[in-house]
């Protein structure tokens, strides 16, 4: 998937996730309201960093994760990869919960478990 989709797909996903309008969240950015519309129609072929760094620091989102495939829920998930809201409370509280090294674990695993199911779906 080439970047400027990656971009597209996490920005849009995000934008659904916070239940907000594109043109909203474009506005609040101080971003030209065509921005996601040329990213779309591939006439923005080298979006500034500064867009960039503007959507992510708006959804307090790292900028390497609006370029990375499959971050958000814009981007295609499988059915059981969806989980209520209640669970996502329920693991985010425990994470939390947990001490540096806990959390260090956590995220290991989801970046080997992330990495797993990349390499199957290229396959």
């Amino acid at each position: 998937m080439n970047l400027n989709k990656c971009l597209l797909d996490n920005i849009t996903g995000l934008i659904r996730l916070h239940g907000m309008t594109e043109s909203r969240c474009l506005s609040e950015c101080h971003i030209h309201r065509n921005f996601l519309s040329n990213l779309r129609s591939g006439m923005l072929i080298h979006p500034s960093f500064d867009n960039i760094y503007a959507i992510a620091k708006f959804f307090n989102v790292p900028i390497d994760s609006l370029t990375t495939e499959n971050q958000y829920i814009g981007t295609p998930l499988s059915k059981t990869s969806i989980i209520s809201l209640k669970e996502l409370t329920t693991i985010t509280d425990a994470y939390l919960n947990l001490d540096e090294r806990g959390r260090e674990l956590i995220i290991n695993i989801m970046q080997r478990e992330t990495h797993r199911i990349n390499e199957s779906q290229r396959a």
